[in-house]
């Protein structure tokens, strides 16, 4: 991602590890504006935060961060690849959090 503008001090290499979801608590903090409606997105310059990114695909999730990767597929769950079982902790859990979040959304009319 290239940022050009008045929000950028100088030239400046980011190596955080993120995802797209990221993307909008990041740009939305670079403007002062509150991003507390995007739950699962996290502002990549904050230094208490952890640096990981996560992903979704048919049937399957990972995560990278780094201490290293993991991939989860259901089709091939013995091919589970990566050796840090904390992330493999944490897609999991984030998989689980976002299926039943998006669950009661389904039933939420507005």
């Amino acid at each position: 991602m290239i940022w050009l503008g008045g929000a950028v001090a100088g030239p400046r290499t980011v190596e955080e590890y993120a995802s797209q979801i990221d993307l909008a608590a990041t740009l939305l903090a670079r403007m002062g504006i509150d991003h507390s409606d995007f739950a699962y997105s996290k502002d990549i310059f904050d230094p208490s935060l952890p640096k990981f990114g996560y992903y979704v695909f048919n049937e399957g999730f990972g995560v990278t961060s780094a201490a290293g990767d993991v991939v989860w597929d259901r089709a091939m769950p013995a091919a589970c690849e990566g050796a840090d079982t904390t992330l493999l902790d944490a897609g999991r859990t984030l998989l689980q959090t976002t299926h039943v979040d998006l669950g009661l959304r389904e039933n939420t009319h507005i």
